[in-house]
């Protein structure tokens, strides 16, 4: 006898426009994802600046005389001379330009506007002793990103996946409005952190929302679909941070969007699976009959259908026995098959990240290192669905490992700042290939999901409760030290 969760795909349909619609919705709401975690790249860039604080007797001095007259010559880690970012000579009390040969640490700054029009690095100097607070401000987003996947997976298993991604949309909205207005780092740091929770929420519900709703030989395809969605969200972001150079409209223009979500609440419904384990039943038998309806399918049999899939539910309940996560290790099969996967995911999302937050330090436009790091994306996407319905999981995701890996071992000879065609080649072999690498990961969980004996109510959150864990704290631990990469 099939289990209740099998006999409600089968009743539905399987994919049909039903599932379709949802899966349409919650596309669209997990494309703040990647805006809200990679804007830090066009919010913190890589601007020139110089020591300001001008006395009112130099302020008719031009950009180029200033620096000539009061910036030091020093040499960068490229082996390049230059003016110096944050030291320079004692000109704010003298005007004698032979006793202005002493140099002091700067206080004030000025900033190069070609690029942008305004950043957070401007705005409250985050730059020389301060810079280290750029990865502050990222580690407490990701902080948040590590605490919402476990709150939002616990609280969508008891309250349900449609009430705690509507909670997500507000709570990101919400933040990442007031984020734009933050009077002060501080607040702004404490702000991404909310957004942080409310964007992740609506991720891993809505992925525990998919999966509960299609049938099981498309959840490859449609995982990987899925995933696209941080793809578009990659590449709009670069289109968006093109045409908007100011920092506090870039932030509005990530924010204000998801308010276009709250649709939600008259649209996406709630997993029938989910109502059915939590004898809902009432509720169950309402969202399969509008499944039905839209699939084309008679709901006329439903009431019986309803009647059976009850009493399985109570002889499953008779027999069920609450597990954590870690039961998952206690069974030598599993455990050497999760350790694995969890290795896997570590390694993946510590480079994956740790480039994508550095691609100003690529050299060149920033802009079209970021629009080629985006592009990547899609032929990886859709080159993964072809190979593994071919090939399956395990060995392309280690020729990807493998080949992938050699192409950051060619970036090493590859002179520091140097920033031809040659590197760029490089890198976008990289970005493709450990796109590649995530996508076989996400079938691989898929397959571990499938297949391991989880808690029925909780099938899908905990496996996946764990692998977000693993790359939030493999991210914030990267972000806070990306200096040195």
């Amino acid at each position: 006898m099939k289990s209740p969760r099998e006999d409600i795909t089968l009743i539905m349909g399987g994919t049909g426009p039903w599932q379709r619609r949802v899966f349409l919705l919650i596309f669209v709401a997990t494309l703040p994802n990647a805006w809200h975690i990679l804007v830090t790249i066009f919010l913190a860039p890589n601007i020139d600046h110089w020591c300001g604080g001008r006395p009112d007797v130099f302020h008719n001095m031009s950009e180029v005389e200033w620096k000539n007259f009061s910036v030091p010559v020093v040499a960068q880690e490229t082996g390049q001379r230059s003016f110096s970012k944050c030291w320079m000579y004692d000109v704010m009390n003298n005007t004698n330009l032979n006793n202005t040969r002493e140099v002091h640490y700067c206080f004030e700054w000025e900033y190069d506007h070609t690029q942008y029009k305004s950043s957070i690095v401007e705005q409250w100097n985050l730059v020389c002793n301060n810079s280290w607070m750029i990865s502050l401000s990222q580690m407490f987003y990701m902080s948040g990103y590590l605490v919402s996947s476990f709150i939002t997976g616990q609280l969508s298993d008891r309250f349900g996946r449609r009430p705690i991604i509507l909670l997500s949309i507000a709570t990101g909205s919400l933040s990442g409005i007031l984020c734009a207005l933050s009077p002060s780092f501080i607040i702004f740091v404490i702000l991404r952190f909310f957004v942080a929770l409310g964007v992740t929420g609506i991720v891993t519900s809505s992925f525990v929302l998919l999966m509960e709703i299609i049938d099981q030989s498309q959840r490859s395809t449609l995982g990987i679909a899925f995933q696209m969605g941080w793809a578009v969200g990659f590449l709009t972001l670069s289109v968006l941070a093109w045409f908007i150079r100011d920092w506090t409209y870039l932030q509005l223009s990530i924010s204000v969007p998801l308010l276009a979500l709250a649709g939600h609440w008259w649209l996406l419904p709630e997993s029938p699976r989910f109502l059915l384990s939590h004898r809902r039943f009432q509720e169950a038998e309402h969202e399969l009959k509008k499944a039905l309806i839209t699939n084309g399918k008679d709901p006329s049999n439903l009431p019986s259908i309803m009647s059976k899939l009850v009493a399985n539910v109570e002889n499953e309940n008779s027999t069920y026995k609450e597990k954590t996560i870690l039961d998952l290790l206690k069974v030598p099969k599993w455990r050497k098959k999760s350790l694995a996967v969890f290795s896997i995911w570590f390694a993946i999302s510590f480079i994956y990240f740790g480039l994508s937050f550095n691609t100003n330090n690529l050299g060149g436009d920033p802009f079209l290192n970021f629009v080629i790091a985006g592009a990547v994306e899609f032929p990886s996407y859709f080159g993964t669905i072809f190979v593994v319905k071919r090939l399956g999981r395990k060995f392309p995701l280690m020729i990807s490992v493998i080949i992938a890996g050699v192409a950051l071992l060619l970036i090493i000879p590859v002179p520091y700042g140097y920033s031809c065609p040659p590197r760029r080649a490089i890198w976008v072999v990289w970005s493709a290939l450990l796109t590649s690498r995530l996508s076989y990961f996400n079938l691989t969980r898929d397959a571990q999901q499938t297949h391991c004996r989880y808690p029925r109510r909780r099938k899908w959150d905990r496996l996946n409760l764990g692998l977000k864990a693993k790359t939030s704290l493999t991210t914030t631990v990267l972000t806070k030290y990306n200096v040195f990469l």
